[in-house]
């Protein structure tokens, strides 16, 4: 049960020509079983109906708060979003996905009964024709500062994704998102986030419904941003809790992870980026390669820097057999 306080949660809706999918994003928080809302949606910059759709959505509904800018990209929109925020807690939902209408309730539900800073649910992810899952077992993780964050930075546990979680607004004092990466940007604002977390809270129920799409921004990553910016966000997790010697590992390992796969898919020099002495360079460091837990990682980048044609067949061949390279592909 709830208790006798609802606080009011803002949920930040960032929208850009969705017109066929934001109507249904917004009957799915209008619908929600946790009155307590505020619904600030941020056009950003439509050319199509989606801002009047959000507006007719607006005059069944007082709660929704519709706020118009130029074109900015999603992080700004955000940002826009935060600083008109009113609630003492902050959720966001892309406006091509919707949710369940007891997600709110739960997520709130299960901040308040267990003190927690920071709620997060499973979601689905839809494609077409197929539903991926994640994960639905049903059960419940209550994690404190040090757990939550080794998991953040183990990428096993925490999804690094804004949608599926529900903030204390305290958290958001002094933090943004940095308006120029285009990529993986809730990697790093979560980073902050949860450093600043004390407890975390996950109840494992697809609440969230994450629509894959044709020409949708997470499937279309063919610029250059795509390469630079989850290095750029890796390596400022990397250099930021390098002091902290129980959690620096997982992170550096995560870096060294993506770098590798960009030069086994990509390529030795990236615009102008040359990763693979960017690995090179990266690997002098014995001490700190040496951290790391798996002899099989370290392995594999040895063998990535040193044979970087040889691992490039390899990859190769093995999404040729296993088609991993096609799981977010839409036809």
């Amino acid at each position: 049960m709830l208790s006798e306080k609802t606080p009011l949660i803002s949920i930040i809706v960032p929208a850009y020509n969705i017109a066929e999918y934001i109507g249904d994003c917004l009957k799915s928080l209008i619908a929600q079983t946790y009155p307590n809302l505020e619904i600030i949606v941020i056009d950003d910059g439509s050319t199509d109906e989606t801002n009047a759709i959000i507006a007719a959505h607006q005059e069944q509904d007082q709660r929704i708060k519709l706020i118009r800018q130029a074109n900015q990209g999603v992080s700004a929109a955000r940002n826009h979003g935060l600083d008109s925020a009113n609630g003492e807690y902050i959720g966001f939902c892309d406006g091509d996905d919707y949710v369940d209408a007891e997600m709110y309730k739960v997520l709130v539900q299960n901040i308040l009964n267990n003190h927690a800073d920071i709620a997060q649910c499973g979601f689905q992810m839809e494609f077409p024709d197929r539903v991926y899952h994640y994960y639905g077992t049903g059960k419940k993780y209550f994690l404190n500062h040090e757990k939550a964050m080794l998991h953040y930075l183990k990428a096993d546990l925490i999804e690094p994704s804004l949608w599926n979680k529900l903030y204390a607004r305290a958290l958001w004092d002094e933090i943004r998102f940095d308006s120029e990466l285009k990529y993986n940007e809730d990697v790093l604002i979560n980073y902050y986030l949860f450093k600043k977390s004390q407890r975390f809270v996950f109840e494992d129920i697809e609440h969230y419904h994450y629509r894959m799409r044709p020409n949708s921004a997470t499937k279309n990553r063919t610029d250059e941003k795509k390469i630079l910016d989850p290095l750029k966000v890796l390596k400022t997790i990397v250099e930021d809790c390098r002091k902290d010697s129980e959690a620096w590992p997982f992170a550096y390992k995560r870096y060294l992870g993506v770098l590798a796969r960009d030069v086994q898919t990509s390529g030795a020099r990236i615009h102008g980026l040359d990763t693979l002495s960017l690995l090179r360079s990266e690997l002098k460091d014995k001490e700190g390669f040496n951290k790391l837990s798996s002899k099989r990682f370290r392995w594999h980048m040895a063998l990535t820097a040193q044979m970087p044609r040889t691992m490039r067949g390899v990859r190769k061949t093995y999404n040729s057999l296993t088609k991993r390279h096609k799981y977010f592909d839409i036809d």
